[in-house]
C-alpha cells in the first residue's frame, strides 16, 4: 500500500466503559428480585422512589447503568429519572439487562420516537438514547438497520460512545482529501460525512479508519436507506483507497455478473435451468456479458416451453420441429414483454406489447442456436438429435432487414450540434452546473468530433491527448499543416481492439487539455477492462461521470441550444448516432476516407462492422461511378420486342438499383440528374415486373456526356450540386422531345447482347 498523504491518527481508543470489570450475570438474585419489587411498589404508588444508591442489594446492576449516565453526560439531578426505566423494565422481564435479546432492546429502545413513547408510558420523558447507548455497550447490539430512516442520529451515538473530540479530528483530517478532489464541503456534505463514518465505527465496533474493511463500506452503503448516505460511504471508500488503508477494487460487479440464485427462474422446468446455468458456466469462450444476454434469453425459453410445450424439459428432448416452432414464435408471435421475468416486465412496461426489433429478433434466435451448438461439443455431448445450424438459422426476410442501414443525424441539424457544443456557457444550464464548464465543453467537442463510444470516451486517461512535434507536409499536394493543427487521440482497450490512435480535430485536443489543465486531483480508478489502476480523464470529486451523461444530460443541452428537438424521424438523438454521422460526413467529403480508412479510424476489425455506420452519398456514387467509366459510358436498356396497339416499341433505360426510365430519349434528355422527380421514372418494385416480363431484350447502349456533365466528373462534385440546381429552375418533361431534324445525336445505335435474358426471381 501507498504511505497516507495524510497524517491520520493510529493510536487505539479505546471504549470509556470496560463492560468486562462488570458482573454480567443475566439471571436476578432473589435479593436483586425483592429489591425491584419495592421500587416497582414506591412508583406504583405514586411515591418518589429512594436513590437507587440507597439500595445495596441492586449495586451490581446499578453500577454499570451510572457509568452510562456519566459517559452520556446525564445531569446528576436527572440521573434516578434515566435510570427507573431500565429497573421497570428488568422487574418486568425478570431478567437483568446483560440477559435481554435483541428483539428485547429494540422493544425498550422504540423503532420510532411515539413507539418509545407508547412502551415506556411517559409522554414527558424520552429515554431512547440511553436505551440506545446501553443496548450497544452492555449488549452488543449492532443492528441499526431495523430503524426507519432518519430516526436514528448515528453522530450523536458515536459522539457519546467514542468522544466527539475525536471524530471531529478525524473529520478534520480527511476533509483536505475531499477539498483536493473539487468538493465543496459544504455543513451538508459535512453532516453526512460523519454520519456515514459514526455508522461505520458502530457498527465494525471500532474508531479506527484503519479497521474498516471494504465489504464492510459496500454492505453499509448497500443498506443506507437514502441517498446522501450512499454516496458517503463511496467516497469514504475511495478515500481509505486514496489514503492506502484498503487495496483498490474494481467497485462493484458489474450486472451481468450474478449467481443463479439471483435470477428468476419461477415456472420453469429445474432441469432446463440447470442446463443454462451449466452452460453459462462452462462456455467461456464467450465473455461474460455475452453469456448473461443468453442466459436471459434461454430463461424466456424455458418460460415459452412451460407454455407451449409443457412436456419439454430438457435440451435432450428437443427437436428439428421444436427448434423451427421457436424461430417461428420470434419471427411472428413474440412481443416485448412476452416470457419475461417480473423484474423485466417492469423495465420494458412502456413498450409492452409492441413487436421485437429485427435485431432482438435475432439476438433470441442466435442465442438458442449457441447453446445448442455449444452442448453438442464438449465438455456437454448431448445428443445431435438435430442440427441447430440449420434448423436455427434466421430467415431471409428477417436478415435482409439486418442489413446495413446507419442512423445518421441530418447535416443541417449535426452542423447546429457542432457550433452548440463550441459555445455552450454557463447561461445554458437551468440550474448550477454539476461538473466544470471545462469538462462539459471538453466532453461535448469530443463527442461531436470523435466517433466514439460512450465507454471509449469514460475510459479516456489524462495525457490522452499527443500533439504532432513538428509540421507535416502532404506528400500528393505539398500542403504543409502545422504541427499545432496536428493531434492524436489515443484510445483505450475496448470490444476485443486494443489500443491505438487516431488523428482527431485539434478543437478537441485543446479542449480535453484545458480541461486538464484544470482537473483536481483524483484518486486512481480500476479499469474493468485491464484491470489496472489509472487516471481517468473525466473524473471529478473522486468519481467517474455517470455513464447516461451523455445521453440523458448533454445532448438534450446542445439540443436546447440549437433550437432543435431531441429526436429525428429516425428516433432519439443518441450517443451513438453521432458515430454514425461522423463516420458518414467523412466518408462523403470532397477528399473524404475510404472505406478502409474509416474501418481503421473507427477502430474496427472489418469493414462489414463498419458499412453500419456509413451512409454513401448517391450523388458522390454517381461521380465515382462516370469517372471510372468517361471513356466508354455503357448504359443497360430493356427493349420489350412486342408492340404495343400503335406499333411503337417500348424501351426502358436502367437506372442502377433505383429503376427504370420510360423515356426512349433518355440519352439526350437534360433531366438525368433529376430521374427521381420524373414522370418517366419506373420504380424498382414495377421494374421487377417489367423484367420478368416475354419477349423483353437487354441492350447496351453508349451514351456521351454534356460539357456540364464532364466537367462535374472531372472536377468536383459541387458541379453536381450547381447542375441540378440549373435543372431544377425548368419544368419536368411531360412529354416525350422530339429530336429536330437534323439534329446531331446524344447517343449510337444499339447494340443487341449476345446472351439470353433470364427474369430474376
Amino acid at each position: 500500500m501507498r504511505s497516507s498523504p495524510f497524517s491520520i491518527n493510529a493510536e487505539v481508543v479505546e471504549f470509556s466503559l470496560d463492560v468486562r470489570r462488570y458482573d454480567r450475570a443475566p439471571a436476578l438474585s432473589s435479593e436483586e428480585r425483592s429489591a425491584l419489587s419495592r421500587v416497582i411498589r414506591q412508583l406504583s404508588e405514586g411515591k418518589a422512589a429512594s436513590p437507587f444508591v440507597g439500595w445495596p442489594q441492586l449495586h451490581r446492576l446499578l453500577v454499570p447503568l451510572l457509568d452510562l449516565c456519566h459517559q452520556l453526560r446525564v445531569e446528576e439531578r436527572e440521573t434516578s429519572r434515566s435510570l427507573t426505566p431500565f429497573f421497570v423494565e428488568m422487574h418486568q422481564r425478570g431478567v437483568s439487562f446483560w440477559g435481554w435479546s435483541e428483539a428485547e432492546w429494540i422493544e425498550s429502545i422504540g423503532l420510532t420516537r411515539r413507539a418509545c413513547q407508547q412502551h415506556h408510558g411517559n409522554p414527558s420523558y424520552l429515554p431512547r438514547m440511553e436505551f440506545l447507548a446501553a443496548a450497544y455497550l452492555f449488549g452488543g447490539f449492532s443492528n441499526f438497520s431495523v430503524f426507519p430512516k432518519n430516526s436514528i442520529s448515528f453522530a450523536r451515538l458515536a459522539n457519546d460512545v467514542f468522544g466527539e473530540e475525536f471524530l471531529t479530528s478525524v473529520m478534520e483530517q480527511v476533509q483536505p482529501l475531499f477539498l483536493a478532489w473539487g468538493y465543496a464541503f459544504s455543513s451538508g456534505y459535512q453532516r453526512s460525512l460523519r454520519q456515514a463514518i459514526s455508522l461505520a465505527f458502530l457498527v465494525n465496533r471500532s474508531p479506527r479508519l484503519e479497521d474498516l474493511s471494504a465489504d464492510l463500506l459496500k454492505m453499509l452503503q448497500t443498506q443506507a436507506p437514502v441517498a446522501h448516505l450512499r454516496q458517503s460511504y463511496t467516497l469514504l471508500l475511495r478515500a481509505l483507497v486514496e489514503l492506502g488503508m484498503l487495496e483498490a477494487t474494481g467497485g462493484s460487479l458489474p450486472e451481468f455478473v450474478k449467481s443463479p440464485q439471483q435470477y428468476d427462474t419461477v415456472n420453469i422446468a429445474p432441469e432446463w435451468v440447470d442446463w443454462c446455468f451449466r452452460w453459462q458456466r462452462l462456455a467461456v469462450h464467450h465473455s461474460a456479458k455475452e453469456r448473461y444476454k443468453y442466459v436471459l434469453v434461454l430463461l424466456k425459453v424455458g418460460r415459452w416451453l412451460a407454455h407451449a410445450h409443457p412436456d419439454i424439459t430438457s435440451p435432450t428432448q428437443w427437436t428439428t420441429e421444436l427448434a423451427l416452432d421457436w424461430v417461428a414464435t420470434v419471427t411472428s408471435l413474440l412481443r416485448i414483454g412476452d416470457y419475461c421475468s417480473n423484474s423485466e416486465r417492469l423495465h420494458f412496461n412502456e413498450k409492452k406489447g409492441n413487436p421485437l426489433r429485427p435485431a432482438t429478433q435475432h439476438q433470441h434466435i442466435v442465442a438458442v442456436r449457441t447453446f445448442f451448438t455449444d452442448l453438442q461439443d464438449d465438455p456437454f455431448h448431448l445428443p445431435r438429435t438435430f442440427d441447430p445450424g440449420r434448423a436455427l438459422r434466421a430467415p431471409k426476410p428477417l436478415m435482409r432487414l439486418l442489413e446495413p442501414n446507419p442512423r445518421d443525424i441530418d447535416p443541417l441539424l449535426w452542423a447546429r450540434l457542432v457550433h452548440a457544443a463550441h459555445h455552450l456557457c454557463e447561461e445554458d444550464f437551468a440550474g448550477k452546473c454539476y461538473y466544470p464548464l471545462a469538462l462539459v465543453r471538453a466532453l461535448a467537442l469530443l463527442w461531436c468530433y470523435g466517433a466514439l463510444r460512450v465507454n471509449e470516451i469514460l475510459r479516456l486517461r489524462v495525457g490522452c491527448i499527443r500533439w504532432q512535434r513538428e509540421d507535416v507536409i502532404v506528400a500528393e499536394t505539398g500542403e504543409q499543416l502545422p504541427k499545432e493543427n496536428t493531434c492524436f487521440l489515443t484510445i483505450p482497450f475496448d470490444k476485443g481492439t486494443p489500443a491505438f490512435s487516431k488523428a482527431i480535430n485539434a478543437v478537441v485536443g485543446k479542449a480535453l487539455n484545458e480541461w486538464e489543465a484544470l482537473r483536481p486531483q483524483q484518486p486512481r480508478l480500476l479499469d474493468p477492462k485491464t484491470n489496472e489502476a489509472v487516471d481517468l480523464l473525466f473524473m471529478y470529486r473522486g468519481r467517474q461521470i455517470a455513464r447516461s451523461y451523455i445521453n440523458k444530460i448533454l445532448i438534450p443541452l446542445l439540443c436546447n441550444r440549437a433550437g432543435i428537438p431531441t429526436s429525428d424521424e429516425q428516433g432519439t438523438i443518441t450517443s451513438h448516432r453521432a458515430r454514425a454521422t461522423i463516420a458518414t460526413l467523412l466518408l462523403n467529403a470532397p477528399e473524404g476516407m475510404t472505406i478502409w480508412e474509416m474501418m481503421q479510424w473507427l477502430g474496427h476489425h472489418n469493414v462489414n462492422s463498419t458499412q453500419h455506420y456509413v451512409r454513401r452519398n448517391q450523388q458522390r456514387v454517381a461521380v465515382a461511378y462516370t469517372r471510372a467509366e468517361r471513356n466508354s459510358l455503357l448504359i443497360e436498356a430493356l427493349v420489350e420486342t412486342k408492340a404495343d396497339s400503335p406499333g411503337s416499341v417500348k424501351v426502358y433505360y436502367v437506372l442502377g438499383d433505383d429503376g427504370l426510365c420510360s423515356n426512349p430519349e433518355w440519352a439526350t434528355c437534360i433531366y438525368r440528374l433529376a430521374c427521381r422527380k420524373c414522370p418517366f421514372f419506373i420504380p424498382q418494385e414495377q421494374a421487377k415486373q417489367i423484367r420478368s416480363r416475354d419477349g423483353i431484350k437487354r441492350f447496351l447502349e453508349v451514351v456521351e456526356l454534356t460539357e456540364e456533365e464532364k466537367r462535374a466528373a472531372q472536377e468536383d462534385i459541387q458541379k453536381i450540386e450547381e447542375n441540378l440546381e440549373q435543372i431544377s429552375q425548368s419544368p419536368p418533361p411531360d412529354s416525350l422531345h422530339q429530336r429536330p431534324k437534323g439534329k446531331k445525336v446524344r447517343g449510337v445505335p444499339l447494340q443487341v447482347l449476345n446472351m439470353p435474358f433470364h427474369p430474376t426471381t
